[in-house]
């Protein structure tokens, strides 16, 4: 599942595209954007279901990478089955804590403990899903930009044909006279941080938080 759709990047660029160019963004940049954001948070947002191998180590209480934790279905510790609840093993809490109760997770073996558990967002917030769509129309803006300078066709070498011309004159400023004029660069979004500060203010209440 995607965090946005075409129709959330029409809605902030305002621009109705074509269905080639929506199979490109839906494809390509989409995907690309929604991994950007789920890099910096540090997990898949979508709900899924998701096994880990943890170790132990006499710890109070171990954190999941995936959140939020919307049920766990299994937990194995030294090969033997525990069971939730406040009364019998174990408590876990939606941004993946999962405490153990009266008492510590065994540090007998490494990597002894596994958690079968299924985390994330059925319904993407709306924060997240606006981000992505922005994300994605800063990528397109900037594409449209830069192939608006182009000539119909498919651009070519120059070197192997010199009456070829691809009309790229990325011109970023022009003076005439008095007149100076200084255009946005069409390669912005190509270069630097695709992910702004404005972004990750949106995005700071989801980012996984690691506690040592």
């Amino acid at each position: 599942m995607a965090l946005c759709t075409v129709s959330d990047v029409e809605a902030i660029v305002q621009i109705d595209f074509a269905s080639t160019l929506e199979t490109s963004i839906t494809n390509n940049i989409i995907p690309f954007a929604d991994q950007v954001i789920k890099t910096y948070l540090g997990y898949d947002i979508e709900a899924a279901d998701q096994t880990e191998t943890l170790f132990g180590d006499n710890l109070r209480e171990l954190n999941l990478k995936h959140i939020p934790v919307n049920s766990i279905s299994s937990i194995t510790e030294d090969g033997n089955s525990l069971t939730e609840g406040n009364e019998s093993d174990y408590v876990f809490h939606s941004n993946g804590r999962v405490e153990r109760v009266l008492g510590r997770w065994s540090g007998a073996k490494p990597k002894n403990i596994s958690v079968s558990y299924n985390a994330g967002y059925s319904t993407i917030p709306e924060d997240i899903k606006f981000t992505s769509a922005r994300i994605s129309a800063r990528i397109i803006l900037s594409a449209m930009n830069l192939s608006s300078q182009a000539s119909t066709g498919a651009a070519n070498t120059h070197l192997s044909d010199s009456t070829n011309g691809a009309s790229m004159a990325i011109v970023e400023e022009e003076r005439i006279g008095d007149l100076s004029v200084r255009f946005a660069d069409p390669m912005l979004y190509f270069d630097g941080d695709l992910l702004k500060e404005s972004d990750k203010v949106l995005l700071s209440p989801y980012k996984k938080q690691v506690f040592v």
